[in-house]
């Protein structure tokens, strides 16, 4: 099927870098109101969601920020998950 995808980039102080890899580690069961299938922690901490949706965090090794590559299946779920993501990333849900 089609597949979108669009990539963050979320610079974060060091307080919050610390909360995201704790949230990161400890995932919840779910995501974006659709349950985490699998999670793959091989190049970062990536979710894969039930409709198939995922989200891939990636740390960078030299500075204080995340970026994050999201693949849905529609351009709405792809701005409505990049939304949810950004609160995610920011420690607001």
């Amino acid at each position: 099927g089609r597949v979108v995808n669009k990539s963050l980039n979320f610079t974060i102080d060091e307080k919050k870098v610390t909360d995201l890899k704790g949230r990161l580690l400890k995932p919840p069961l779910t995501f974006f109101n659709k349950k985490i299938r699998e999670i793959i922690t091989l190049d970062g901490y990536k979710f894969i969601l039930e409709d198939k949706s995922s989200v891939l965090f990636r740390q960078s090794g030299t500075e204080n920020y995340f970026r994050v590559y999201i693949e849905a299946n529609t351009g709405e779920t792809l701005e409505k998950l990049s939304h949810y993501t950004t609160l995610f990333a920011n420690g607001e849900l």
